[in-house]
This record gives C-alpha cells, sequence and structure tokens, in this order.
C-alpha cells in the first residue's frame, strides 16, 4: 500500500474531510465513547479512506481518553476507533492518486506542527510496536523478556500478522502509531485498530 503524507491546511475542514480535531463527521450519529472512569473522550483524528485512492472506503473516527498517557498499550479503553463504511452521508470519491499529498485540514489553531502519515510501510519502531499488539491482544503486558521467553513463542509468532495503519505525530509532540491485523482490514473491521502511544 502506498504511504500518504497528510500535512496542516489552512481554513476550516469540510464535514466529512480528513482532519486533526474539530468536529468528527458522524457528529450527533455516534455518541461520544467514554473511558473507564466514564468520562467522555477527545476526538483525535479523523480519515477519509473515500479521499485516497484505496480500499476500504468509509472514515475512521479516533478517540483517545484524556488520560492516555497513563493508559496501558493493552488498555483498549483508553481509545476508540469508529468505522462507518461506504455508503455513509458524506463519504467523498477519492480525490488523489496513491501517493500524492493530502491536505489534513484542521479546525483548531495549535495543530501547527502535526504531521500524519496513512499506511507507512515502516517505521523505527515497527517491530517493537507489533510484538505489543501481538501481546496486548491476548491480555498480556508486552516485555523484552517475556518477548524472549518461550512460554510466549506463539504470540512473537501473532506479531508480524500486525499492519500499520497510520502514524501520527502531534504539535505537543506526542508519538502514536495505529496497527491492525491484516484480516481485520481485509475484512473491512477498522473498529479493531490499535492504537500505541511512544
Amino acid at each position: 500500500m502506498a504511504a500518504i503524507q497528510l500535512i496542516k491546511g489552512a481554513g476550516v475542514a469540510r464535514f466529512s474531510q480528513s482532519k486533526l480535531g474539530g468536529e468528527p463527521a458522524l457528529g450527533s450519529e455516534v455518541l461520544i465513547p467514554l473511558d473507564r472512569s466514564g468520562t467522555a473522550m477527545n476526538f483525535l483524528l479523523q480519515l477519509n479512506f473515500g479521499e485516497l485512492a484505496t480500499e476500504p472506503r468509509g472514515i475512521l473516527l479516533v478517540y483517545v481518553a484524556r488520560d492516555i498517557e497513563k493508559a496501558q498499550a493493552k488498555d483498549r479503553k483508553s481509545y476508540r476507533f469508529i468505522w462507518e463504511a461506504a455508503g455513509a452521508p458524506d463519504v467523498v470519491q477519492p480525490t488523489v492518486d496513491a501517493g500524492s499529498p493530502l491536505v489534513l485540514a484542521s479546525d483548531t489553531a495549535s495543530s501547527d506542527g502535526a504531521e500524519c502519515e496513512i499506511f507507512p510501510t515502516t517505521h523505527p519502531r515497527m517491530r517493537e510496536a507489533q510484538l505489543i499488539c501481538a501481546f496486548s491482544s491476548n491480555g498480556i503486558s508486552y516485555s523484552d523478556a517475556r518477548a524472549k521467553d518461550d512460554c510466549y513463542s506463539h504470540l512473537v509468532e501473532q506479531a508480524p500478522s500486525y499492519k500499520l495503519l497510520f502514524s501520527l505525530r502531534t504539535d505537543t509532540g506526542t508519538n502514536f502509531l495505529s496497527l491492525i491485523q491484516q484480516d481485520d482490514y481485509t475484512n473491512r473491521m477498522l473498529e479493531k485498530a490499535w492504537l500505541l502511544r511512544f
């Protein structure tokens, strides 16, 4: 899959446009997810796959808990992915070819310096991220010691099945990686993606 760099754009995002912050495209139709303590999560990112020359078509909304920096990687209550497949109102046709720049609009003035990449082919912490996802999906916290322990070799073998969905560096310097198992991506189950904070 081709990597598509998203760069902060000027002006206010269209309702369904890929964007950082602002209002999600499915606004009133989707309840704001709650974290483990029952607090409303913050809207982080919206990716409209209809703007990309790739499958699947739809809109992916990403929410994070206000205290995500305190959460363990295996805590799926610290973030939430909502996937609305094509056919939803406002899912647009492709506007760019794979490998072309796509503007990441922002409704917030504080997003200068934010950078997102869709379908990156690699990342300096890719192997570690894959291992964290493989362990976390089985309810086990990852550590280097566990990865070397033969008792967990089956999880180490599962790690390569996780592919990068996107990477995001916020203007505050927080780095997020999202990974998804290839089968979940193929079956258009993007809500099963993992979000790691580095």
